[in-house]
């Protein structure tokens, strides 16, 4: 009989690497995602906080974004609408963060106006005087229906607030010349 002879492998098994870059490409992304979402959701957290706590101790003194940590409005009104939304805080905290709002300019009323519907009376307050102290813009309109609401409601300082800033703002108003009829639109000659 003839020996037989081994049958030979003309092609080797690929070695098993997939797996481990698999894992370790599924490892970078997972601490990528989480560098993510510490550098956008919890660092301008944490920032808000502090500075909340700053405007808490300060009890009645002037409310400013002098903490370089929320100096640039537009940022500041971003992260005090994400603390607002997502840390739920007690309500002195959030009545200083609603405080706050008041120097972001006009980039803060749609967390202004979320404060209006707060079932605490001060945050429903602090939300007037917010919206109280900006020049409204192109959102006047939402703002002035808002504040009428607020005339109606339960609490007589926010009422006495809303009043006062409906009345604040249609003194700001450009007054409309005798004979003309803003729903009017000229015709170009």
């Amino acid at each position: 009989m003839a020996a037989e002879q081994p049958i030979e492998d003309t092609g080797s098994k690929p070695p098993r690497t997939w797996r481990p870059m698999a894992l370790w490409t599924a490892g970078i992304l997972v601490v990528l995602g989480l560098t993510w979402s510490v550098a956008a959701v919890a660092v301008p957290l944490w920032q808000v906080h502090a500075v909340v706590k700053e405007v808490e101790n300060a009890r009645g003194g002037p409310v400013t974004l002098t903490n370089r940590m929320l100096n640039e409005p537009r940022q500041a009104a971003r992260k005090i609408r994400l603390y607002l939304r997502v840390v739920r805080p007690a309500n002195s905290s959030k009545n200083a963060a609603y405080m706050l709002l008041l120097t972001c300019n006009a980039r803060c009323i749609p967390a202004a106006l979320d404060g209006l519907a707060d079932e605490n009376p001060n945050i429903r307050l602090a939300s007037v005087h917010a919206l109280d102290g900006l020049k409204l813009g192109a959102q006047a309109d939402d703002v002035v229906r808002a504040l009428q609401a607020m005339t109606r409601d339960s609490d007589e300082q926010v009422r006495a607030a809303a009043a006062k800033a409906l009345k604040k703002i249609r003194d700001e108003e450009p007054p409309i010349p005798a004979g003309e009829d803003p729903t009017v639109m000229p015709i170009p000659k």
